[in-house]
């Protein structure tokens, strides 16, 4: 590639640079010294008739040991579990409304997915694309400060941004640090794949827009019923663990409905509610 400890890196990238502040986190991480992004990426520079080429640039070799990663920069779940409420700590989730409110886990196609849909308890919803323009230019300053500090995001603060896989979040990231100028700013790159696949781990509230809000969840007993039946022959301590993991499972509904009656005594055991709803006979189906 040609780099070196001195050489100048820009990074340019589509989708409002997302991988190019993917990339330029990584570079800090491992310690370069002079990295930029070109603000605006790809789209600013086709919108602007910019010259393009298809040449392949050729470099010499150079020899480049990398120092020691710099792991300030990066935030682990033992960083935010035991400081959940705590003031001085601003979380900033940076995923859509729809990932943050748990209506989903992931955008559509995303292969990695957590176990559960929500958000870490005390979290801002920031999404990352707020901090661009419609030219994918990031936003004056004065407009970053506002959109952060209106949610509780102050620079005396430390901050933890995060989104599924933290990727966006490095977005995120690059706003508060180097545009902002926030000195503790830390990216968790677990993100709501490691987070919410934590058992026991406390997930947050919906947003007072989806309270109250009907959540109907759907069961077809008649397969279940024989994951119950093999359940009576799993060791007590076990089964209790499984039936929690369960009504966990089912907690954000509001309503279970059970096709059939094939389990449904078996969850009212377990102190689970169940309406049952006995399907139409399958010759009469249509």
């Amino acid at each position: 590639s040609g780099i070196g400890p001195d050489t100048t890196i820009v990074l340019y990238g589509d989708n409002n640079n997302w991988f190019a502040a993917w990339a330029y986190w990584q570079l800090k991480l491992f310690g370069h010294r002079d990295v930029r992004i070109l603000n605006g990426g790809r789209k600013f520079w086709l919108d602007n008739g910019l010259p393009l080429t298809t040449d392949v640039p050729s470099y010499s070799n150079t020899g480049y040991e990398l120092p020691e990663p710099d792991f300030a920069l990066r935030a682990y779940r033992d960083d935010i579990l035991p400081r959940l409420g705590d003031p001085t700590l601003a979380l900033v989730d940076v995923r859509s409304p729809a990932e943050f409110n748990g209506e989903i886990i992931a955008p559509p196609g995303m292969s990695e997915t957590a176990q559960r849909a929500g958000h870490i308890p005390g979290a801002a919803s920031i999404p990352w694309a707020q901090t661009v323009r419609e030219d994918g230019t990031f936003k004056e300053r004065e407009e970053l400060e506002n959109l952060y500090e209106a949610k509780g995001v102050t620079p005396d603060k430390d901050v933890i941004a995060y989104c599924r896989i933290g990727e966006r979040s490095r977005h995120t990231w690059f706003a508060l640090t180097e545009l902002l100028g926030y000195g503790a700013v830390k990216n968790y790159d677990g993100s709501w794949t490691e987070y919410g696949s934590l058992v026991g781990a406390p997930v947050g509230e919906l947003e007072p827009a989806l309270l109250g809000k009907p959540i109907v969840c759907v069961m077809h007993t008649a397969p279940a019923h024989l994951e119950f039946n093999r359940l009576r022959r799993v060791p007590d301590p076990a089964r209790r663990l499984l039936l929690r993991l369960l009504r966990l499972a089912l907690a954000r509904c509001t309503q279970v409905v059970a096709l059939g009656d094939g389990h449904a005594q078996e969850l009212r055991r377990a102190g689970i509610p169940v309406t049952v709803v006995l399907p139409l006979p399958v010759s009469t189906a249509p």
